[in-house]
């Protein structure tokens, strides 16, 4: 078995540096950070992404956008979500231009504890979201809704950060274009269920694996360890060896050790 992966491009620095180092280490999919939606963001920069289309296109690499993180389809206040809504779907507009194949996108946050019953309520404001976004969107595109952590606060959490959310979601819209990014390391922090029980009741909906590692308690988005991949043996071999996954590592260098890890995990699965 070949290993295909992705690389997540953090910004327009990344992007070169990554251009001009034995083209993109070689990944067959680069998934672009957007970091803010102002007017000096990566979406505005439309040379920049006319340089994308035109590499990738001549390379055969596969393009998808990551939307910012600040982003809330959960907002209650309805005039705020409309701001977000139209952010979105200018990110849609986006992708169809560089010939693009999905965009991922958080859920948001909700100013209560995990626990709170207003949190089925944000969830059905999140439905509504992306039942409208889904009317926008092209046949062509996927939406992939990603997995966050858990947060112990009394004051705030993550939409999103549990399989419940997902399958409640998933029971109120029948859509195929409306898929998942399932995040290896968001489910390692605060792990409520092994991430392997995650998988199995939504994997027909996962799009692709973001890849990258922690100690537990924080997002470090560390490289991948050998003890990770006797630990995860059976998630690894079971699971994300049948679908994309995008190497979301902080630098070149640490995507580079996480690429050779993987690689040797491959040769010794062959022999």
């Amino acid at each position: 078995m070949k290993l295909i992966y992705g690389l997540s491009v953090r910004n327009r620095k990344m992007y070169f540096d990554l251009k001009n180092r034995n083209s993109f280490l070689g990944a067959k999919q680069l998934e672009f950070r957007i970091n803010s939606i102002d007017d000096d963001s990566e979406m505005e920069d439309t040379q920049y992404w006319e340089i994308i289309s035109e590499e990738c296109k001549k390379k055969e690499i596969k393009i998808s956008i990551h939307m910012f993180d600040s982003i809330n389809l959960g907002e209650r206040v309805n005039c705020v979500r409309e701001v977000y809504l139209k952010a979105i779907k200018k990110l849609i507009d986006l992708i169809v231009g560089v010939g693009g194949e999905y965009i991922v996108l958080h859920l948001g946050m909700g100013g209560f504890s995990y626990e709170s019953h207003k949190k089925k309520e944000r969830l059905m404001i999140v439905v509504d979201s992306l039942q409208m976004l889904l009317s926008y969107c092209p046949s062509n595109i996927y939406i992939a809704i990603e997995n966050m952590i858990r947060i112990e606060s009394a004051y705030k959490c993550y939409l999103g950060d549990c399989k419940e959310d997902f399958l409640f979601i998933f029971d109120r819209i029948d859509d195929p274009r409306l898929k998942m990014i399932f995040d290896v390391g968001h489910a390692n922090i605060k792990q409520l269920v092994p991430p392997i029980v995650f998988i199995d009741q939504l994997y027909n909906k996962i799009l692709a694996f973001h890849l990258h590692w922690n100690d537990g308690n924080s997002d470090q988005h560390n490289i991948l360890t050998e003890n990770w991949m006797m630990e995860y043996d059976q998630l690894w071999k079971g699971y994300i060896m049948d679908k994309p996954i995008i190497i979301e590592n902080n630098n070149i260098i640490d995507m580079h050790k996480t690429i050779r890890i993987l690689t040797n995990i491959i040769k010794d699965t062959k022999k």
